[in-house]
């Protein structure tokens, strides 16, 4: 069973600039192969070779299985939304997920968020599309995902506004349960998707934040997380979400 319990508020939020970009792919873009910085606001990942091209915006049609998206955070790109399904198996080619019985969750589609994964699993992720673009992967840090989500919410600290209008996959607003894709919600003010909601995402410090489909609300915002879970723990409702450090 893993507990929740309420994040400190003596943790120090770092300021991002939050430059999305959210338009479509279309735009100017530079390719290369190596780790040299970036001047342009959105990233793509091609997963089977590990070529990139700095974009000036991307949009969720712009994530496949064959590449990942990112938008410019401050110094560093955080993925559209969560890896997905198809993403995880062109990198890793695993299906983590297949050991839950259906009557748990149902397998995720190739858009939907890979789950069923550990922090070792996450961490591995990140090391191959390390391995292939050049550029530092890695899980973001608590008081990055803090930072993104803001007051407890993407769209601000009313609970009652969240559920409302649907913005998040969670108990409340989805009674049939499931995984969604990033083409069922609408984005966070810092062009982001599922930031709360959908599948619960691996920090680097070893907690998993954001809740889930199967959550209530009040345990998705920005002021819980998990107590540290081992790192070879597998979930039903865990996932992940990549940064990438220019």
């Amino acid at each position: 069973m893993i507990l929740i319990r309420t994040m400190s508020a003596a943790i120090f939020l770092v300021t991002l600039m939050l430059l999305a970009g959210c338009g479509g792919g279309g735009g100017s873009s530079t390719s290369t192969n190596n780790p040299s910085p970036t001047t342009q606001s959105a990233l793509v990942i091609d997963l089977a070779s590990g070529r990139t091209r700095g974009l000036t915006g991307v949009s969720p049609a712009d994530n496949t299985s064959s590449q990942i998206a990112l938008i410019r955070v401050g110094d560093a790109f955080v993925s559209l939304g969560e890896v997905t399904a198809g993403q995880w198996q062109t990198v890793m080619g695993s299906t983590p997920w297949s050991t839950v019985p259906p009557s748990i969750a149902a397998a995720p589609s190739a858009a939907q968020p890979a789950c069923n994964l550990s922090y070792a699993d996450a961490a591995a992720f990140a090391a191959q599309v390390q391995e292939r673009a050049g550029f530092t992967a890695r899980l973001p840090t608590d008081g990055e995902w803090v930072s993104l989500v803001g007051a407890a919410y993407p769209w601000g600290a009313d609970a009652t506004v969240v559920r409302a209008t649907g913005k998040a996959n969670v108990r409340e607003t989805n009674p049939s349960g499931g995984l969604q894709t990033m083409a069922t919600v609408s984005p966070s003010p810092s062009g982001l998707y599922h930031l709360v909601g959908n599948i619960r995402e691996w920090t680097r410090d070893g907690h998993l934040v954001g809740g889930s489909w199967a959550d209530n609300l009040l345990l998705c915002s920005s002021t819980q997380l998990t107590d540290p879970v081992p790192s070879s723990t597998r979930h039903p409702l865990s996932g992940m979400r990549l940064v990438v450090e220019r």
